[in-house]
């Protein structure tokens, strides 16, 4: 697991150091040779030279799309997709993304792509048209949406985008192994609430578990085979449970704490 070209100064350092990028520093450093799989998490600042040294089997992209988003950089998936290798999505860490939605990110994963289409030449030159030549600019305009559409057209089926959260990432470790209901895997489980109307029409339950906002439809989880909360009563019990007060507790604290070392409120006299 590492966090792999994420920053323009890591890059930086890479090539005033060794003269080579992050993930050819990897490489050249037996990092990439490991038998065990390897998770590389952002690879915004990759090459096509760098993607020649993975291999599909081994090496996985670590995605995280709303955090990209906020940090307003995101990586391009699709060129890792096309080249075989598989992506394990995440949410990151609460520092950089506002919530922890499984399916805010599956959102992003299918339809990312296709925000190119406003930085395009094509829509350059649609902006800059005059009225007269408004109409072909903008034809070109959608001739490169329909572009983006066909690639990004793997990322819009379910056979895709539930593996990057279950099989995939739960294949990673070598023992603990997750993400399919199997002898020897961790025992854990969702129990979704199908007739709920945030999955409405819930025509195809498996499209629902992508794009639909199912938070509102848990009902129950199992965590290393054992029961978290009351069943028809799971986010409610959840949020009475004196656990989860204790754990709300400190972190209070250590969030009044962090802000007031970074000088955002007035020091207590």
């Amino acid at each position: 697991h590492a966090h792999l070209a994420q920053s323009l100064e890591e890059l930086e350092r890479a090539v005033e150091r060794h003269g080579v990028s992050p993930l050819q520093l990897l490489a050249d450093q037996g990092v990439l040779d490991a038998s065990a799989p390897c998770l590389l998490v952002h690879s915004m600042y990759v090459t096509s030279a760098d993607l020649k040294l993975l291999d599909p089997a081994r090496h996985v992209l670590g995605l995280c799309p709303a955090s990209a988003v906020q940090f307003g950089f995101p990586c391009d998936y699709p060129t890792w997709h096309e080249a075989g290798l598989k992506i394990a999505l995440g949410t990151d860490a609460a520092c950089s993304n506002d919530n922890m939605n499984v399916q805010q990110e599956l959102r992003l994963l299918a339809g990312g792509a296709l925000f190119a289409v406003r930085d395009s030449a094509q829509h350059a030159a649609f902006a800059a048209a005059a009225p007269s030549d408004a109409v072909p600019k903008a034809r070109a305009v959608n001739e490169r949406r329909a572009q983006l559409l066909e690639r990004s057209k793997d990322f819009n089926v379910p056979a895709t985008l539930l593996p990057s959260v279950l099989s995939i990432p739960g294949k990673l470790h070598p023992t603990v192994r997750a993400g399919a209901i199997e002898e020897g895997l961790l025992a854990n489980l969702l129990v979704i609430d199908a007739s709920h109307p945030a999955l409405w029409p819930n025509h195809d339950p498996l499209r629902s578990l992508c794009f639909s906002d199912i938070s509102a439809a848990a009902a129950g989880m199992l965590v290393a085979g054992k029961w978290v909360g009351e069943r028809g009563n799971f986010q409610r019990s959840i949020l009475q449970s004196k656990l989860y007060q204790a754990h709300r507790a400190e972190a209070d604290s250590r969030f009044q704490a962090l802000i007031k070392r970074a000088g955002l409120v007035p020091q207590a006299k």
